[in-house]
């Protein structure tokens, strides 16, 4: 009993401290959001990504990359998107950035694996979705997607709520201005909801992270993930489709392997590829989209996982 007691000690003193540590991050990050989201800015990438093809793609890694959805909660807004008619490369880049980077996520990257990790993903992310979208439309312009893109059933059902969102966001627009929208009290409200939900996300990440260092032994992932194995990068793409869950847990548990001497690529790989390939957001895709399309999705995941982990490996083994 003594012994688990003085376990528990440890591990809340951990947590505590790497609480306290990464609190301003979350500070500063979260308000933000809830103000993006209270403007509507949200529901207006539709038209922002119609744009033409090539600046379209530049634009989606963008707003992909500030917007405020994990990787199941961007599934309806690509469905909507490819139904209303949006081509699919820019949705592709903003279907492949969204997930992997927002505000949030940077910041708290930065707070929890520090700045050269945290600026290695952002950038991962940004070429990533930008490649991913360009070589979508080289394929659809060589008829690759010939056969279409959404399944049957999906593509009727995005179009009757694609139409109900327009019709909703005309008569927004109508009677008021953008910023006149937001009501300080309700987001007010909504931020203090927000980073009480992620204090609490957060603390379990920490949780695990103490755990992983504690509990998991060092030798053997130096062997298997650190920097003399061959394999740390396509091994860590790999465990990151199972067990990637929240970012906040993720970045726990790299926190955790990084300290056990997990290589900082294989690191990156598990934070770019586990973001987009979560079990549930697979299950959701392989639901709306044609087997072609799910395929060329993943391909772009897992390769994005894998050039950034080696590009990570190369720079840092000249630098």
């Amino acid at each position: 009993m003594e012994v688990v007691l003085k376990e528990l000690a440890q591990v809340g003193s951990f947590v505590l401290r790497n609480f306290w540590r990464v609190l301003p991050f979350l500070a500063v990050s979260v308000p933000p959001a809830v103000v993006f989201k209270h403007t509507g800015i949200s529901n207006r990438i539709r038209t922002v990504i119609g744009k033409g093809p090539f600046l379209a793609v530049a634009i989606a890694s963008a707003v992909g990359a500030l917007s405020p959805f994990c990787s199941c909660g961007v599934i309806p807004i690509i469905a909507g998107l490819l139904a209303g008619g949006v081509p699919l490369a820019p949705v592709m880049s903003f279907w492949l950035a969204s997930p992997s980077m927002d505000p949030e996520i940077l910041f708290m990257s930065a707070g929890i694996v520090g700045w050269d990790l945290a600026l290695w993903r952002l950038g991962a992310t940004l070429v990533m979705s930008f490649g991913a979208g360009l070589l979508t439309l080289l394929l659809e312009r060589r008829g690759f997607l010939a056969d279409g893109i959404l399944r049957d059933s999906t593509a009727a059902a995005a179009t009757a709520a694609s139409t109900r969102v327009e019709a909703a966001q005309s008569v927004g627009a109508a009677k008021t201005s953008l910023l006149s929208r937001i009501d300080l009290r309700s987001a007010a409200q909504e931020s203090a909801q927000t980073l009480l939900k992620f204090a609490f996300l957060m603390v379990v990440a920490f949780v695990l992270e103490a755990l992983t260092v504690r509990f998991v032994p060092a030798d053997f992932v130096a062997g298997l993930l650190g920097g003399k194995s061959v394999f740390a990068v396509p091994l860590a793409t790999l465990v990151g489709i199972p067990l990637y869950t929240t970012n906040l847990s993720a970045l726990g548990i790299i926190s955790g392997l990084l300290r056990q001497g997990m290589d900082g690529g294989a690191a990156l790989a598990f934070l770019i590829g586990g973001a987009v390939t979560t079990i549930p957001a697979m299950s959701a895709v392989y639901g709306i989209v044609k087997p072609r399309v799910f395929a060329l999705y993943l391909t772009f995941a897992v390769a994005g996982s894998l050039v950034s982990g080696y590009a990570f490996k190369l720079v840092h083994l000249f630098s």
